[in-house]
């Protein structure tokens, strides 16, 4: 992981910079990459997730509220592709991991209304563990925010001790 270095009056912090943060990043993870992905749409792959959710219903966009990337078997998905990804573009999920097996034809529409919707679209041709890429990104978004609220303390006590001290502008 790369590191963010901070130097606040005299005090060094060491913030970890490397979290899974956008979809590209999800399909990046090496638990997707043993699964063959065959990325149909990259369209809004450089938008940050705001969660990973499962499920293999048609219609899932009354259990969206937005910013999530859905994970499926694809059974919805290889049955009317549009209307599946329209429902999800119309929650506002970022894009859809569907896993196919080898036997399955890839509806060719999949890419074309993925890109129209900019939506990302990935199929996967060999069996994933979902619960394996779920933890990992749901652990990255949690450890990111821990972070974030972490260097919120630590500023605020920096700074709260450079105010006792009466220390000046250069030493800040």
């Amino acid at each position: 992981p790369v590191l963010l270095v901070v130097v606040l009056g005299g005090l060094l912090i060491n913030l970890p910079m490397h979290y899974v943060r956008t979809v590209g990043d999800v399909i990046d993870l090496p638990v997707i990459r043993a699964g063959l992905p065959d990325v149909l749409s990259t369209a809004g792959a450089e938008r940050t997730v705001r969660w990973v959710h499962v499920s293999d219903l048609g219609d899932l966009g009354h259990l969206l509220e937005g910013g999530e990337l859905v994970l499926t078997t694809g059974d919805a998905l290889r049955r009317d592709p549009r209307r599946y990804l329209e429902n999800l573009a119309r929650a506002g999920a970022l894009g859809v991991i569907a896993e196919f097996d080898d036997s399955s034809a890839i509806p060719s529409e999949i890419g074309p209304v993925a890109v129209e919707l900019g939506l990302t679209a990935v199929v996967l041709r060999r069996e994933i563990k979902f619960v394996e890429v779920t933890e990992q990104v749901h652990r990255s978004l949690v450890a990111e925010q821990y972070a974030a609220v972490e260097f919120a303390h630590r500023t605020h006590e920096t700074f709260t001790q450079l105010t006792i001290r009466r220390a000046s502008p250069a030493e800040i």
